[in-house]
């Protein structure tokens, strides 16, 4: 629990009079008190699972000390381990070293004043929540370094056709592994140099329909100003030529895309009508 009120907090007195006041106390404080009258029973509510954030615990009871229950509760590991109270009528100097070096997060002398157990119990409750925050912090850097992990691995790339071999041996597009992976968002968007590629195609299924022919590679894919200046000619004459038939071209947005080899075609037939 992230607050302090409904907190659960443990009570380990000996003392019926003394449990009884604590337990009526932090009722008062709005916290669930758990009243247990000896160490051995302490031990059992601290080394379970999920045991109270917060304990109590007189030194002197039967069975196990309050110091040998801390030593024991600190033999546990755990993300947000509970914090210890210390609570006896030992107020030399190294009674309170004692306890602290035995696992002990704080130290109360009886006779207590209720006003400075209440403010220490507080104290607790912030410790409780930094730790609580704390392995919630590191758990998601955890998760987050996995994440970077796997996407900094080797991974196995079919040359062919590009799938990629995840940690299950399944072949996949990449465009699943990313998505799979990361939070990358996929656009499909042609590269400049396959954009030219399929316009090449295109104006070369035009010149010669049902036949499948790219030009060469070092054909470049000219604009209607380029195919003007190359041929210098006006543009609207171009797009005469281009409507009538005579230059095979390509729509794009506003304008034209030519190959330099048709612009060179077409200045070949102008040579020989003139010869």
């Amino acid at each position: 629990m992230m607050g302090g009120l409904g907190m659960r907090i443990l009570i380990a007195e000996d003392e019926q009079s003394t449990r009884r006041m604590l337990e009526s106390m932090l009722a008062k404080w709005g916290y669930d008190a758990i009243a247990v009258k000896d160490g051995h029973e302490a031990w059992v509510m601290l080394k379970q699972e999920d045991p109270p954030p917060i304990a109590i615990l007189d030194w002197m009871m039967p069975g196990l000390d309050g110091v040998t229950v801390c030593r024991k509760a600190r033999e546990i590991q755990r993300d947000h381990p509970p914090y210890l109270i210390l609570l006896t009528a030992r107020g030399e100097v190294e009674n309170i070293v004692e306890g602290l070096q035995g696992g002990a997060d704080d130290y109360v002398t009886k006779p207590f004043d209720p006003e400075e157990l209440r403010v220490r119990i507080e104290v607790g409750v912030r410790m409780v929540r930094m730790q609580i925050i704390l392995a919630e912090r590191v758990g998601q850097l955890q998760e987050a370094l996995a994440h970077v992990r796997r996407l900094q691995g080797l991974l196995p790339i079919c040359p062919l056709c590009k799938k990629i071999c995840d940690d299950e041996k399944r072949w996949q597009q990449i465009e699943m592994y990313i998505a799979e992976h990361s939070e990358a968002q996929i656009s499909p968007e042609l590269c400049p140099d396959c954009n030219e590629k399929i316009m090449k195609l295109q104006i070369s299924q035009l010149i010669h329909p049902g036949e499948v022919m790219l030009q060469p590679e070092n054909d470049r894919v000219l604009k209607t100003q380029e195919a003007c200046e190359y041929l210098k000619i006006s543009r609207p004459t171009l797009i005469q030529y281009i409507h009538l038939g005579r230059i095979k071209a390509i729509r794009a947005g506003h304008g034209w895309r030519i190959t330099k080899s048709e612009l060179d075609r077409f200045l070949r037939g102008k040579e020989k009508k003139i010869g």
